[in-house]
């Protein structure tokens, strides 16, 4: 996406046979690129699409991205560290203001939009998506489960250690 806008193409350029596009991060320790803050430029070139914007406490939102990849040390606050020159003490901090930048420019780009949902996690189920979509896009409830939770990965980790006889403690 970012490549697209630097080359003048439009922001969905090679990847038109999604539907979806949802945590569009991509991280390395040199480049951080949150392609959610393209928000203004999909809705400039895609005005009939859907907007979501999942939301949920802040802290619990850092709380994930630490969990991501390794925990604490792990890889995922390791290379946003290394990404913004800083110490991976300081990331959560940068982080919160993020965040909070973010979701006030997003609140206040989408007011009023009937193409837009402010989806606040453990508030909202997948009645309110369904409802959303409405017609334009049928979904099945039934089909509807969490996948890729903390408390997901951390059983996957615990099955692999205990197939392999290593110890997670």
């Amino acid at each position: 996406m970012r490549d697209n806008i630097e080359c003048g193409r439009p922001i969905l350029s090679g990847l038109q046979h999604y539907q979806v596009y949802s945590d569009l991060v991509a991280l390395s320790d040199q480049d951080r690129i949150e392609a959610n803050y393209y928000f203004r430029q999909m809705r400039k070139e895609h005005p009939d699409a859907f907007f979501i914007f999942n939301d949920r406490p802040v802290e619990d939102w850092i709380k994930s991205r630490i969990g991501h990849e390794g925990g604490p040390g792990g890889s995922f606050i390791g290379r946003s560290a290394s990404a913004l020159g800083v110490s991976v003490e300081d990331v959560p901090d940068i982080w919160r203001q993020q965040y909070a930048e973010h979701k006030q420019a997003v609140l206040a780009h989408f007011e009023g939009h009937d193409r837009f949902l402010h989806f606040e996690l453990g508030k909202g189920g997948p009645e309110q998506l369904i409802h959303f979509f409405g017609k334009a896009l049928p979904l099945d409830l039934r089909k509807w489960r969490h996948a890729g939770s903390a408390a997901d990965r951390k059983r996957k980790q615990e099955i692999r250690a205990m197939q392999s006889g290593d110890s997670l403690v």
